[in-house]
């Protein structure tokens, strides 16, 4: 199959999925319409420990942008296997998270509007796939120039550790922590420049 039969084939999602990509509020609700049955059984495959449909709805559709914003046509792949491929994933770190007690307590926790989420969207919070590999490939650099208790030290810090619950979780001294801190925040500045 040539990429022009592919196009003609899928002509009708992939308008969907180009007027997601430039935030058309109608291509979007229809395109995640068109996949809530993929959804649901997501959901249900994946035994997502506490999360109730709504919630697993609402991290599907985050899932979707994302894969919208990364979808290429002339890969000639369908959108269903990226986006299953990305719920399947999605699940997986929830799971993971969920397992390795992460939560962020629900008190201060909220669901996402149609005004917050067109806000994340006009910011480029999902993403772009450019941005993300860049990001990504700066943050591995970092951290494989980093001395282990450097990279340990780092990765808290961003999470929002205080340097006193670093120093506890990594078994040291405050002042090694945060002399640890500084050499990891100067290595990521010179990576920057």
């Amino acid at each position: 199959m040539n990429l022009r039969s592919f196009i003609e084939e899928n002509q009708d999602e992939l308008t969907l999925i180009s007027g997601a990509k430039f935030g058309d509020r109608q291509c979007i609700k229809e395109l995640f319409a068109r996949y809530e049955p993929l959804v649901k059984k997501q959901w249900h495959n994946n035994k997502i420990c506490t999360y109730d449909y709504d919630d697993w709805r609402q991290e599907a559709w985050i899932t979707m942008m994302r894969v919208v914003s990364q979808y290429h046509a002339d890969t000639m792949v369908r959108f269903c296997w990226f986006y299953k491929r990305a719920l399947i994933n999605r699940a997986r770190d929830l799971y993971r998270s969920q397992s390795a007690s992460k939560r962020i307590p629900s008190e201060i926790t909220s669901s996402i509007g149609e005004a917050e989420e067109q806000y994340l969207y006009e910011q480029g919070t999902y993403g772009a796939p450019g941005k993300v590999v860049m990001v990504r490939e700066r943050f591995h650099q970092l951290l494989t120039s980093c001395s282990p208790l450097e990279a340990e030290v780092f990765i808290l810090w961003i999470h929002g550790y205080t340097i006193n619950e670093i120093a506890v979780k990594v078994e040291c001294q405050p002042s090694q922590a945060t002399s640890a801190l500084a050499r990891a925040r100067k290595k990521a500045r010179d990576l920057a420049d």
